[in-house]
């Protein structure tokens, strides 16, 4: 059964259905007439009632071998489900973004069926990467002869259309991001691996601005995300063919005249990255890996006038942090260049971690964290609390006179001494926000505790206190 005859009849029976997601198949039997016992057919009374209650009805070919009959089934209820998820998205209101409508964990039975898909891909995932593909155009090809003879005006003929697009993009990427997971066991066809890179790369360009409001804005930067998580899955066991694709891209990109627009389409692909991950093993898959991010090192450098040739991890944070922690005097740029000195840290060597990162926080985060923005304050924060976790937990200190200075000196930023206010202010609103509960019961009874021990050495000074 092909994905066509599969997609032909789901359509045609979820179309008759209107708030239920049940199917009913109808098996296709052999010349002696036999059945799957856990699908028998019907009788005509509940063949009836299944047709007034509008369930939906697939044909499923039992003449096959059992991984093949598996496979039909579990992709002939995707077809439905998917259907009707599309169709409930086009009849929602209009404002509702796709990122609630396509919420992982909102639909129990449509995530069971990913998790189903999932598993049979370790066993054929080409067949069904392609069957996939098969229902993707046919999506596209339907939308086009719908639209047609429709009374809508242009605008909203455009709108409703990019919108049913993008509800079809958003599910066949929330099946690829699952099936895509067993590349590593599966290998499939550079062709395929092409397909997907063209479909990823075509939604990392940015829209066009229009005078208009756009209401598709949010839901197409939702799509994008959606592809940067497929494109990351990919990369993990493809990684030499997608940083060649990326690589082309952005020489591409950077060849034409520096506009705006050309400005937000490099920003666009760089995010296009967000999910990719570095694969730590072997040591050759992480020197490759790594490569992708020395690129993005060399353009980063290259627009701050400077660019360096050198090989791997080490070399990358070198190349990075001196020309990085330059730009911290600009302090508009706090909020891009804290984060980025903060991770170069975190993944550095000892010896550079500990000559760097309590400098780094005395010279600019101690004074964020008095910022009056409180935006620039957390991010001060956060790169004090990721910085501290390197030197206790990896790092595991230093000597006990050097571990004592600087935990006190990062308590005195976090605390001043007679500033009660700025105390009872932002640091202790942000460790109250996980276990809000626990955390403001421990701050309480700890200054109880400081309370007491103060009292206590006024008494034994009068020399009330008895033993």
């Amino acid at each position: 059964m092909s994905a066509k005859d599969v997609e032909t009849s789901s359509r045609a029976s979820s179309r008759r259905s209107e708030g239920t997601t049940a199917s009913v198949y109808s098996v296709t039997t052999d010349s002696t007439g036999t059945y799957i016992p856990w699908l028998e057919r019907q009788n005509e009374t509940q063949a009836k009632e299944s047709t007034t209650s509008s369930n939906s009805s697939i044909s499923i070919d039992v003449n096959v071998k059992p991984g093949q009959y598996v496979l039909q089934t579990l992709f002939a209820e995707f077809t439905v489900q998917a259907q009707v998820k599309i169709e409930k998205i086009m009849t929602d209101a209009q404002n509702e973004s796709l990122s609630k409508s396509l919420q992982r964990g909102g639909d129990e039975k449509f995530d069971q069926l990913l998790s189903s898909l999932s598993a049979v891909a370790e066993h054929c995932l080409p067949s069904l990467l392609k069957t996939l593909f098969d229902w993707y155009k046919m999506q596209s090809e339907e939308e086009g002869s719908s639209s047609q003879g429709s009374a809508k005006s242009k605008e909203e003929k455009d709108y409703v259309s990019e919108r049913r697009d993008l509800a079809v993009d958003g599910v066949f990427c929330l099946v690829l991001i699952e099936v895509l997971k067993q590349l590593a066991r599966h290998p499939v066809p550079e062709e395929m691996v092409k397909n997907v890179e063209d479909l990823a790369f075509k939604h990392f360009k940015p829209r066009e601005e229009s005078v208009q409001p756009d209401p598709n804005r949010e839901n197409f930067q939702f799509i994008a995300d959606l592809y940067a998580e497929v494109l990351g899955v990919l990369a993990l066991d493809s990684f030499i063919s997608v940083r060649r694709r990326f690589a082309s891209e952005l020489k591409g990109l950077r060849s034409e005249p520096q506009t705006e627009h050309n400005t937000k389409a490099i920003i666009s692909l760089i995010k296009g990255l967000k999910f990719y991950r570095v694969k730590m093993y072997p040591v050759e898959a992480f020197e490759n890996s790594f490569m992708l991010l020395h690129e993005c090192a060399n353009y980063y450098l290259e627009k701050v006038n400077n660019e360096v040739n050198i090989p791997v991890l080490k070399n990358f944070v070198d190349k990075l942090y001196q020309r990085t922690i330059d730009q911290c005097p600009k302090r508009k740029k706090a909020l891009d260049i804290f984060p980025l000195i903060t991770c170069l840290l975190c993944v550095s060597q000892k010896e550079f971690f500990l000559n760097k990162w309590y400098t780094f926080l005395e010279k600019w985060c101690f004074q964020e964290l008095k910022n009056k923005n409180p935006v620039y304050s957390r991010v001060a924060l956060e790169s004090l609390y990721r910085l501290l976790w390197v030197y206790v937990i990896r790092i595991k200190c230093e000597s006990n006179n050097q571990t004592n200075q600087k935990l006190s000196g990062i308590v005195n930023a976090l605390f001043p001494r007679n500033d009660e206010k700025w105390f009872r202010g932002y640091p202790s609103e942000y460790l109250c926000q996980d276990r809000p509960v626990h955390r403001s019961r421990e701050i309480r009874v700890r200054s109880e505790r400081n309370h007491l021990r103060f009292n206590g050495s006024e008494q034994q000074k009068q020399g009330t206190v008895s033993r």
